[in-house]
């Protein structure tokens, strides 16, 4: 089997690193190295690192001034030696059989070029509390679709099918596709999986036991900025319209607008100003949502 890089980019996470270092270090696979790409953290990141480096010479640990996780991923990435990528987030954790599964199937099937798991979300500290989604409804979001061409780019198109840490990639594909886009906040790697997919790269969902990704959730996750994540929710879906057509454009124009209500609506509830109104209010009639989009305004 081939080595894999697991590739984890950290800004000031020193209170979760620890946890998310010993998940990879118990993984059933171990021919893996960790990269750990210090993006500027001001705490104890680096102490913390250099603990686990003197028990084990698979971690590598690199500072750069910060410029945001996607330049992290990216570094990762120019560094790694691995056939295979792995990325993590620093307050993440991933269970013992992921590698192993994932790494198996991508050398038993030269064909598929991502292999994903399913995913769950864990409070803070208490790893035993598990929700599959953070909607109040506790309800399976992850659409688990495999394949290539137009019906991934569909299901892709409207949604984020998988969060960062639940596939393993071949490094390969970073030949003919470009790496992380480093001017978005978040949305990085939505924006990554539609363009493997605009270039028909294979995709696989494997269910298998011992192979989840559990997803931290706490008061500082970027996912509370709902702001910084429908602006670079747009960014996306404007930098694809040039590469769509027909029906795939027709969707991606659906979701810029329902975007558009979205973000708009959180700014007029932050400050009230007349104009987000007006642009609230024509994006609603675009899209069709006005009866919605009102009933929203009369509870502010």
């Amino acid at each position: 089997m081939s080595k894999i890089s697991v590739i984890i980019p950290s800004f000031n996470r020193a209170k979760y690193l620890g946890d998310t270092i010993r998940s990879v270090l118990g993984q059933s696979f171990q021919d893996f190295e960790i990269i750990i790409v210090d993006d500027g953290s001001t705490d104890n990141t680096k102490e913390i690192v250099l603990d686990f480096q003197k028990r084990d010479n698979r971690i590598k640990y690199l500072y750069q001034n910060n410029k945001g996780t996607s330049s992290a991923k990216n570094t990762g990435i120019k560094l790694s030696q691995g056939d295979f990528l792995q990325f993590l987030d620093s307050d993440d954790l991933i269970e013992e059989k992921k590698l192993e599964v994932q790494v198996y199937h991508l050398n038993t099937n030269p064909d598929t070029d991502i292999v994903y798991s399913d995913a769950r979300f864990f409070p803070d500290e208490d790893i035993a509390k598990r929700y599959y989604s953070l909607d109040g409804k506790n309800r399976p979001w992850m659409p688990k679709i495999s394949g290539s061409g137009e019906e991934l780019l569909k299901l892709l198109l409207s949604r984020n099918i998988m969060p960062t840490s639940a596939p393993l990639l071949r490094k390969n594909i970073f030949k003919i596709i470009k790496p992380f886009d480093e001017s978005l906040i978040c949305y990085e790697d939505w924006d990554l999986w539609i363009r493997c997919a605009l270039a028909n790269k294979k995709f696989f969902f494997l269910n298998s036991e011992g192979s989840l990704t559990l997803i931290r959730f706490h008061p500082n996750s970027l996912s509370t900025d709902l702001i910084k994540m429908y602006k670079s929710k747009l960014k996306v879906q404007l930098k694809i319209m040039g590469s769509l057509n027909g029906n795939l454009l027709k969707i991606n124009k659906r979701g810029y607008n329902n975007t558009s209500i979205l973000l708009l609506l959180e700014l007029f509830k932050k400050d009230k100003r007349f104009n987000h109104l007006i642009k609230l209010l024509y994006h609603a009639f675009k899209a069709f949502y006005f009866k919605a989009v009102s009933l929203q305004l009369k509870q502010l």
